[in-house]
């Protein structure tokens, strides 16, 4: 018998599955740990975050290797108030630079310096070594391309910002 207010997918709903459990934590740790590794790298190497490298990556992928502040935000997965901080810090490094938007001086665009470009180019080799090295070479041709579609219907149901949407492109198309 069913309670007032409950479901009979109740203990099905709040309860992990072993095979649920097993991926969610594998997703989890996996993610984490190597985050935390090619944060440890980059910074030991060359003195950047993870966070850094992405907005490099991003700022150099977009045209005139310019974003308008709030679509970085998004992109970065970052709020405004972190990413501002964070732009500052690469704007003193020599790394960005901003100024007020052409299209609507009360937006900020971020450009990529060339000294930005330089260190990025710089430490792409390195990175995509390690990524490599610590993921990649674990899985298989067939379970990479595996891995990608399955993490596919998730990353469209949580990627709407239509920035990220934009971005994401030439990462998604196949």
């Amino acid at each position: 018998m069913v309670a007032p207010g409950e479901s009979e997918n109740t203990e099905q709903t709040s309860r992990w599955g072993a095979d649920e459990m097993r991926a969610w934590w594998s997703f989890v740790f996996t993610s984490r740990l190597l985050f935390d590794r090619l944060d440890v790298d980059l910074r030991r190497g060359h003195g950047l975050t993870l966070d850094e490298y992405g907005i490099l990556v991003a700022l150099e992928a977009a045209p005139d290797a310019r974003v308008r502040m709030n679509d970085l935000a998004e992109a970065a997965l970052h709020s405004q108030s972190r990413l501002s901080q964070q732009i500052k810090r690469m704007q003193a490094r020599g790394l960005v630079d901003r100024q007020r938007a052409a299209t609507d001086k009360r937006g900020v665009e971020v450009m990529l310096t060339e000294t930005g470009r330089e260190l990025l180019l710089a430490v792409t080799p390195a990175h995509i070594d390690r990524v490599r090295r610590y993921f990649l070479q674990h899985l298989s041709t067939h379970d990479r391309v595996a891995l990608a579609a399955s993490l596919r219907p998730a990353l469209n149901s949580l990627a709407t910002s239509p920035t990220l949407i934009r971005m994401l492109e030439p990462v998604l198309s196949d």
